[in-house]
C-alpha cells in the first residue's frame, strides 16, 4: 500500500507533469497551479516548478548542474531571445544550488542580452536586485526577481508587438531547464522522476513556433539546429514510460541545443560552454 507521504509526492509529480506537457486553451480558471506562464495557447512551466518537483522526490546535487555561460556573437534578436531564456534558466539552477557567485555572474549577462532585445531599461532594476539578493543569500528574493525579469521581458515585448519573439525566450529557458532536470534525474534515476520529462505536447508547440519563421532568420544555423532536433525530442517524450536511456538521450539533445544557442552563428573558436 502507498504511504501518505508517497501519495502526496505522486500527486505533486502528476500535477507538475500536467503543467509540463499540457496543451491548454486559455480560460478564466486553469487547473494548473502556478508558477507557469502562457505562451500562445500553451502552458510552459517556469524552471522552479520543475526543479521543485524534483526536490520533492529526494535531494538533488544542483551544484553539479551549474554552468559558467559564455557565448559567441549574436547576429539577430531571435538568437538573443533563445539565449536570454537560457540565462534565466541558469539563474534558477544557480539558486537551487545556492551558488552566490554563479548567480552574480548572470546579472551582467541579463543586461547585455536585454539591450540587444530592446528591453534593457525594463529589466535593469531586476538585474541589480538579483545581484544584491544573491550577495545576501536571500534566495527566495532571487527567485522572485528571476520570475519578475522573465515576466517583464514578456510584457515589454508584447507592448512592442514582439509576442512571437517572446516565445523564443520561453523556448531557450525550456532547453536549459530540461537539460539540467535530465541531468539531475540521471544522477538518481527513478520512473517517477522521469515522468516529469514526458512533455510531447510542449515540444510540438515549439516545433510550430520554429516552423513559423521566415526569411533569413529561418535559415540561420541556430534555428536550423533547433528545427532538426525537435522531432526526435518529441518522439522520445511521446513514450509512455521513459527509461534511463531515454533521459540520457533527452539530456544530450538539450545540451547540444544549449551549446548551439551559446555559440550563436558557429565560427571557429566562437564561444563554448565552460565546465562547472
Amino acid at each position: 500500500m502507498t504511504t501518505a507521504p508517497e501519495s502526496r509526492i505522486r500527486r505533486y509529480v502528476r500535477r507538475a507533469a500536467i503543467a509540463l506537457c499540457g496543451l491548454l486553451a486559455v480560460s478564466p480558471v486553469s487547473a494548473v497551479e502556478p508558477p507557469v506562464e502562457m505562451v500562445g495557447r500553451v502552458v510552459v512551466p517556469v524552471p522552479r516548478e520543475v526543479f521543485g518537483a524534483l526536490d520533492q522526490l529526494g535531494p538533488v546535487n544542483w551544484g553539479g548542474e551549474v554552468r559558467r555561460l559564455e557565448y559567441g556573437e549574436l547576429n539577430d534578436r531571435y538568437g538573443a531571445a533563445l539565449l536570454f531564456g537560457v540565462v534565466i534558466a541558469e539563474g534558477f539552477i544557480a539558486v537551487q544550488a545556492r551558488d552566490a557567485e554563479a548567480t552574480r555572474r548572470l546579472g551582467p549577462l541579463v543586461l547585455e542580452i536585454s539591450e540587444l532585445l530592446g528591453v534593457r531599461e525594463a529589466v535593469a532594476s531586476h538585474a541589480a536586485a538579483i545581484i544584491d539578493a544573491a550577495e545576501q543569500s536571500h534566495w527566495d528574493e532571487v527567485r522572485r526577481e528571476l520570475d519578475r525579469t522573465q515576466g517583464t521581458v514578456r510584457e515589454t515585448m508584447e507592448k512592442m508587438r514582439d509576442e512571437h519573439l517572446a516565445q523564443f525566450v520561453s523556448m531557450g529557458g525550456w532547453f536549459r531547464g530540461t537539460e539540467a532536470a535530465a541531468g539531475a534525474i540521471l544522477a538518481d534515476f527513478s520512473g517517477e522522476k522521469a515522468e516529469l520529462l514526458h512533455q510531447p505536447g510542449l515540444v510540438a508547440h515549439f516545433r510550430a513556433v520554429i516552423e513559423s519563421l521566415e526569411g533569413a532568420t529561418a535559415g540561420r544555423p541556430v534555428m536550423a539546429s533547433v528545427r532538426e532536433s525537435l522531432p526526435g525530442l518529441e518522439g522520445m517524450m511521446e513514450r509512455p514510460a521513459l527509461t534511463r536511456d531515454d533521459i540520457q538521450s533527452i539530456h544530450a539533445l538539450c545540451a547540444d541545443l544549449v551549446r548551439t544557442i551559446l555559440n550563436g552563428t558557429p565560427e571557429p573558436g566562437a564561444g563554448e560552454e565552460a565546465t562547472p
